[in-house]
């Protein structure tokens, strides 16, 4: 039976989410799926979507809980008789209403979609909060019994479900590369070196903590440049001028996708509180940069090989993390070349090999 695919993400922007998303939804083979794609506001992709024969709706209202009859009326509209319909939705506050909404509709599969762990409530929500968070909580454990399945990207996500949640869990990693790079870069000659950040400028990102560890390397020969944009700008900048960083630490708005800016890198550095499965992680080591990431909640120590394929520092810890940007500083091509060692396992995320697993949960619903 043919597969009418409904995925729904309420902000559809350059990044993580919408990267992997976007790589579905246009490489499923047309001949047996139907897709469309639902979002909030503003959708980047819309342009690529449409020329790839995806239909695109866009809800007015930025909040989700202000839409749900117009959603209803959406999802009503796109269902087709003797198709599969299955609605694919992402990040748990979507989660919570569009498995009420779905259960409310006959003939409608749906599959709910975690990209962070769980924990990231505990960073969102204050002591000031503990009431919403423990609604959410209690919301999830719940509804999410009621979705025919949860995918998660990283089995670092999967073990923060509930027990009797978690044998509802699949596990399939973001269908990141279509190819694993062959040549590594050659080794590096000279001591100058570049760092690099891909982020959202916002809290959950910890931005600060990589800035603050530059502090300590005032006398290296190396520099950061942090791409991206979001509300913490100006705090951001305001925290570089402070520590006297300006002529160390730059911040640059992203004007292409990263893989192409990351190939001017010698360091990739990602110090998030919380990370799923990292697409700026595993682009980065298949570009042969060396990747220093947080042993934060979710999926870096995983993709990293538990400290194999790169560097984890403590979390929220600046001074851990300059202990670990010095070593690779005086140990270059000794860490480029361990990296490169485990190069096989950045396979576990091609496209190829991904496509087929979401194919066949969308089969097997």
């Amino acid at each position: 039976m043919k597969k009418n695919l409904i995925f729904f993400m309420s902000d559809f922007s350059f990044g993580g989410a919408g990267n992997s998303i976007s790589k579905l939804c246009i490489n499923l083979p047309k001949k047996d799926y139907r897709i469309s794609v639902i979002c909030i506001g503003k959708c980047s992709y819309k342009k690529l979507f449409e020329r790839n024969k995806i239909d695109v709706y866009q809800l007015k209202n930025k909040k989700l809980i202000f839409s749900i009859f117009s959603l209803s009326q959406i999802l009503k509209k796109i269902l087709k008789k003797n198709y599969k319909n299955i609605l694919i939705s992402n990040i748990h506050y979507n989660n919570i209403i569009l498995t009420f909404i779905a259960k409310k509709i006959d003939d409608l599969k749906i599959i709910l979609v975690e990209r962070t762990p769980l924990q990231e409530l505990d960073i969102y929500f204050s002591k000031f909060d503990f009431l919403k968070k423990k609604i959410i909580k209690f919301l999830i454990e719940v509804l999410y019994p009621k979705s025919d399945i949860i995918i998660v990207n990283s089995n670092g996500i999967k073990n923060g479900f509930s027990k009797h949640l978690i044998k509802k869990v699949k596990v399939i990693y973001p269908p990141s590369l279509k190819n694993v790079n062959k040549l590594p870069k050659k080794l590096k000659k000279n001591k100058s070196f570049k760092a690099v950040c891909f982020s959202r400028l916002s809290k959950e990102k910890n931005l600060e903590c990589a800035i603050k560890s530059f502090k300590f390397l005032e006398n290296q020969n190396i520099s950061l440049t942090i791409y991206g944009d979001g509300i913490l700008r100006e705090n951001l900048l305001g925290l570089i001028n402070n520590l006297d960083l300006d002529e160390k630490v730059i911040i640059k708005k992203l004007t292409s996708f990263p893989q192409e800016e990351m190939k001017k890198f010698d360091i990739l550095i990602s110090p998030s509180f919380f990370e799923g499965c990292s697409n700026t992680i595993i682009e980065a080591l298949n570009n042969n940069l060396i990747v220093i990431a947080s042993n934060c909640p979710g999926g870096n120590a995983e993709i990293l090989n538990y400290g194999k394929s790169g560097l984890l520092f403590q979390t929220n810890n600046e001074r851990d993390l300059y202990f670990k940007i010095k070593r690779v500083i005086n140990n270059f091509n000794f860490f480029l070349d361990k990296s490169n060692k485990h190069r096989n396992n950045l396979k576990r995320f091609l496209l190829k090999y991904n496509l087929e697993k979401f194919s066949k949960t969308f089969e097997n619903i």
